[in-house]
This record gives structure tokens, C-alpha cells and sequence, in this order.
């Protein structure tokens, strides 16, 4: 009987150290784009063609990493980043005066080419992340090639998945108004 217990308390004890040894999860869910821009009279018929997600990595956009790299944890969006985009660039072009129809003259394409974040260190602006797109708008026949990109840093002092909450928001929030601008003025 005293072996049974050794035993018991052997594997929870390694059981114990394994799972502190070992990398975390957490998933991140996008707050809905909310436009604050001034409406403008940008009187153009666009049609959002499509919004691909072309990273590498499309499951994680954030990690907390040690002092030394190593990663502690990965967070992932709840959301689907396809979406998100879309629903913003519609809200976003609609507020600034566009008309969103299938039948638009200027027909855009979006690549989501970058959405990545890294939390490491406790020095100052110890967040950092970036976004890019590349934005495709065809006109007729004429067909214009943007990349909108936005980088951002930003202190935490509590290195937890909750920190990239409202980084990536506003994040988010930054590209998308960057990227209307673009589409509009093509």
C-alpha cells in the first residue's frame, strides 16, 4: 500500500512540473468595428470582391514569450479574421459616403498579408505588433495595387492574453481605416 501511494504521488508530482513547463492557449475575440470618422462625400459604387486570409500561420496572432524566446503562450482569435475585415471595410466605407453593391464599379480584392503580436520583457513599449494588406482595385481596366501596413507598440505590465485585447483592437480599428482611405482614393 505504501508503494501504491509513493507511486500516486510520484505521477502527481511530475504530472504537476510537466504542465508548468508547458506552453498555454488563449483565445482572443474581436470587439465589432465601430467607425468614428466623419462622413465624406466619397459617391463611389464599390463591391468588396473578396478578403483572403494569406498568412503563413492563420491560427495564432499573438505570443508571450520569456526573456530568453521562448514561448509561454499563444493566442488565437475566436473570430474569424475574413469576417471581422469584412464587416469593417463595409461599416467604414459606407460611413465615409461609398455605396456597397454587387454590381460596383470599382471591384476590391483585400489580402490579409500580416496580423501578428509578441508580448516579451517588462521594458517599455514591450507589445509590439503589426498588420498589412495588400489591397487589389479594379477599375474598369485598370487595376491599382495598394499595401496598407500598421505597426504598434504599446506597455504591459501584466503579461496575460488580456493584454493584446485592446491592442489588437485598436490595432484593427487603424488598418481598416487606413484602408478605406486607399480604396476610396484609387
Amino acid at each position: 500500500m505504501k508503494k501504491l501511494a509513493f507511486y500516486a504521488i510520484a505521477a502527481a508530482l511530475f504530472a504537476a512540473v510537466m504542465s508548468g513547463c508547458s506552453q498555454r492557449s488563449s483565445v482572443l475575440n474581436l470587439t465589432p468595428y465601430q467607425s468614428t470618422s466623419n462622413q465624406m462625400g466619397y459617391q463611389k459604387n464599390i463591391r468588396i470582391n473578396s478578403i483572403e486570409d494569406a498568412r503563413a500561420n492563420k491560427s495564432i496572432v499573438a505570443t508571450i514569450t520569456s526573456s530568453n524566446g521562448n514561448v509561454k503562450e499563444y493566442v488565437t482569435l475566436q473570430n474569424s479574421i475574413e469576417g471581422w475585415l469584412q464587416d469593417g471595410l463595409s461599416t467604414e466605407l459606407k460611413r465615409l459616403g461609398a455605396n456597397l453593391s454587387d454590381f460596383g464599379d470599382i471591384v476590391v480584392d483585400v489580402s490579409i498579408v500580416e496580423l501578428k503580436a509578441n508580448l516579451s520583457g517588462y521594458s517599455t513599449d514591450n507589445l509590439k505588433g503589426s498588420a498589412k494588406l495588400a489591397i487589389t482595385v479594379h477599375r474598369g481596366d485598370q487595376t491599382i495595387t495598394k499595401n496598407v501596413s500598421q505597426e504598434q507598440t504599446k506597455f504591459a505590465p501584466i503579461h496575460t492574453s488580456g493584454a493584446f485585447k485592446s491592442f489588437f483592437d485598436e490595432l484593427l480599428q487603424d488598418i481598416v481605416k487606413r484602408a478605406a482611405i486607399q480604396i476610396l482614393k484609387s
